[in-house]
């Protein structure tokens, strides 16, 4: 081990602190665009604090940016930012910054993750955090093409193969793909000519996004009109815990992945998004000063496909009590079975997710070996079964939809398609009411004394695409 790494081990906090280090969720180490007046703050209040390297300081300066601005956006929405120490690896340049920060007590460290337990973790200390008492979106997004501050409301992205052939797309030519050329090359053909798009179907069918767009900017409008406040809580120099406020973004894009229409969802894609924050932490947040709820759909998915099929089960659709017996009679605590709920959950999303068994299988094979020990244990030791049982036990509780082909055909990403358009019609309802609203997936953000409005927007919404069947709302 080397000097400069002992002297890191030697900078680390208490165990305890560095136990909520390694538990907390984690997101890799990387470059994005960093506005200038971001590189104005670590060049004049941070960097004046460390000693650069005798040599390549400017390089050593550009990394130290990217250090600080990783760190500060990782840990605004709870998350810490993962970078191995390998010197086979990552750039020596890059291990000497986040050692000067922490030295420095700029960042806090931990050896070791959630998944992997190797890779070393750093989080934003109370001193760095305490730089800016509400860090603007200004300061944190960049504005050079970004997927975050790409100026376009709706994207289409590459994903990682082609979308008519299936091969693989090299890293550096995956980005986003103009909507006006897919739907050129999309749309229906001139029947005078095949060989170019008939000139009135790409008339409608950019039409159609124009239309998105409006919604879209009017959502984000509204939105924009109205004060939105998070906070994160951070152990301060003291040893006692601090909250620090800052302003999330809830700016809105609609995102298509790979195809047109497939898997369309809004998502905020700041690195200080709103949906990038946790459950716990999003229930903290205040809008125009005033406390938040936030009503979800639930069991979703697996509810849209049986109302797809004309049928209208009650109670948990996941049926972890059919799916493990032995735990639900035996006395294990609220807090097991809900983690085993939620292990399920995930296991159903991956036979959604996929389009073949063998693919669902290695999903769960990840799952399990990503999972907390006790549910292992629950898994293969009380319940006697392991991800192949467990894909066969999902089978047999919902006979029905396996009967009718909706598992391993890939059905998620039309789902995602749907209720990122019954998505877009509530906060359309919310914006046309001058109401506050942020969509997370399945669920509004909105003002407590909004949740009626909610509740009922939901509810409309949800029959009008599924006439005659009613969501259950949490």
């Amino acid at each position: 081990m080397s000097n400069t790494d002992k002297t890191d081990k030697g900078n680390t906090t208490d165990k305890s602190f560095q136990r909520a280090i390694r538990d907390a969720k984690s997101r890799l180490y990387g470059e994005h665009p960093i506005p200038l007046e971001f590189h104005q703050f670590v060049d004049v209040d941070i960097a004046p604090t460390l000693t650069p390297p005798p040599r390549k300081v400017e390089v050593w300066r550009n990394t130290l940016r990217h250090c600080i601005h990783n760190v500060v956006t990782a840990s605004l929405v709870g998350q810490c930012i993962a970078d191995a120490r390998n010197r086979n690896t990552m750039p020596p340049l890059r291990i000497a910054c986040w050692s000067a920060l922490t030295q420095a007590g700029w960042v806090r460290m931990a050896v070791g993750s959630q998944l992997s337990k190797k890779v070393t973790r750093y989080i934003a200390s109370a001193r760095l955090l305490d730089r800016r008492k509400l860090w603007t979106l200004r300061m944190l997004d960049g504005d050079m093409g970004n997927t975050s501050t790409a100026p376009d409301l709706i994207l289409l992205t590459t994903g990682k193969t082609h979308w008519l052939t299936g091969e693989p797309i090299p890293p550096h030519e995956r980005g986003h793909v103009s909507i006006r050329e897919r739907v050129e090359l999309t749309a229906q053909r001139d029947p005078e000519d095949i060989r170019r798009a008939d000139p009135e179907a790409v008339c409608n069918g950019l039409a159609y996004f124009t239309e998105i767009e409006d919604i879209i900017s009017t959502i984000n409008a509204n939105n924009s009109d109205h004060s939105w406040k998070a906070f994160r809580t951070i152990e301060g120099v003291n040893g006692k815990p601090r909250r620090v406020a800052f302003q999330p973004s809830v700016e809105l894009k609609q995102i298509h992945s790979q195809r047109l229409f497939r898997a369309a969802r809004l998502y905020t894609m700041s690195v200080v998004g709103a949906q990038s924050m946790s459950e716990e932490q999003r229930a903290e947040m205040l809008i125009d000063g005033k406390p938040i709820v936030e009503p979800d759909f639930s069991c979703l998915h697996i509810r849209m496909l049986y109302h797809f099929i004309g049928q209208d089960p009650k109670g948990d659709l996941y049926r972890s009590e059919l799916v493990f017996p032995t735990l639900h009679r035996s006395k294990a605590t609220p807090q097991l079975r809900k983690a085993v709920r939620g292990f399920l959950k995930e296991a159903t999303a991956a036979v959604l997710n996929t389009s073949s068994r063998n693919e669902a299988l290695g999903a769960v094979h990840g799952m399990v070996d990503a999972c907390p020990r006790a549910v292992r244990n629950v898994l293969f030791q009380l319940e006697n079964s392991g991800p192949n049982d467990l894909l066969t036990r999902i089978e047999n509780v919902h006979p029905d939809l396996m009967e009718r082909g909706k598992f391993y055909s890939d059905a998620a990403n039309q789902l995602m398609q749907v209720d990122g358009t019954m998505m877009l019609h509530m906060l359309k309802r919310f914006a046309d009411a001058g109401k506050p609203a942020l969509g997370v997936h399945d669920s509004l953000v909105v003002k407590a004394e909004d949740e009626r409005f909610a509740r009922r927007v939901m509810t409309d919404v949800y029959v009008t695409f599924f006439p005659g069947h009613r969501p259950v709302i949490k």
